[in-house]
């Protein structure tokens, strides 16, 4: 058996769905979904889905993504992947190669390798902001490795203590107070300088493909030889071995999950 953690506020329950679809369609049977309701009831009735209603204090629902993975240890301690709402998993989902054991979760390596954000004021001046003010507050003077994006990881018992850290992280009063300064791409920023921070250099490589559009979702499910492609020219749809493309992230435009989900039902 495997065993899921996803969380969602209300307004992203629907995808929740959707990904229970896509784990049919996958033919993923034997698995539990620990799904965290951030602060509403669930209405998803389903057997094989464990529904906790988490509290809600006023951070985005990202960061509460180490608790509730800390949580899900008191229920099981082995097999668990989290997810992040907007994925849904590929055909060839039930062959990840998911290993376990380690002191620190396992993340995908992501397409973009300096992402940052900004921010324009009144007068048109443009500050940008990466992981570089966490680095240098937590004194990490160099990435270990490639930068990964925590919509995924996968985690058992041994991994305690890193996600216990990465909590304290997603919860300091003071440095969420700071917004995008240290934190530029929510919980991510302190998942990446805490692996950097112990020297850790394993992961999963690229594993799935950023998308919301349904012809990546086909072309990649219907065609095995794609290899180090930027679909349609769009760099950030990356995908460096179809494959092992496991699972699509970022499937938020409805016309086009319609489509993946027609796609889903038709070859489930």
């Amino acid at each position: 058996m495997i065993n899921i953690v996803m969380l969602s506020d209300i307004n992203y329950e629907y995808q929740i769905r959707n990904f229970i679809r896509s784990l049919e369609y996958a033919k993923i049977q034997d698995y539990r979904l620990f799904y965290y309701s951030i602060g509403f009831d669930s209405t998803i009735d389903n057997p094989k889905v464990i529904k906790i209603n988490w509290p809600k204090d006023g951070r985005r629902f990202d960061f509460y993504k180490p608790e509730v993975c800390l949580n899900t240890l008191n229920y099981t301690k082995e097999n668990l992947y989290f997810f992040d709402a907007d994925i849904l998993v590929s055909k060839r989902f039930s062959r990840f190669p998911a290993r376990y054991g380690s002191s620190y979760p396992l993340f995908c390596t992501s397409g973009v390798q300096h992402p940052y954000t900004f921010t324009i004021d009144g007068n048109g001046n443009q500050t940008d902001f990466n992981e570089k003010n966490l680095m240098n507050y937590l004194g990490v003077s160099e990435r270990s490795m490639d930068y990964v994006l925590a919509c995924f990881f996968t985690f058992d018992e041994n991994c305690r203590d890193f996600l216990e850290e990465y909590k304290s992280f997603c919860k300091n009063e003071y440095m969420l107070s700071k917004g995008m300064h240290y934190y530029a791409f929510t919980d991510e920023t302190p998942a990446n300088v805490l692996l950097w921070k112990k020297g850790i250099r394993d992961n999963y490589g690229r594993k799935f493909v950023n998308t919301h559009k349904f012809s990546t979702f086909k072309v990649c499910e219907e065609n095995n030889n794609i290899k180090k492609t930027l679909i349609d020219d769009n760099f950030y749809e990356q995908c460096e071995d179809s494959s092992e493309v496991y699972f699509y992230h970022g499937t938020k435009v409805k016309e086009e999950n319609e489509k993946i989900l027609k796609y889903i039902d038709e070859n489930s």
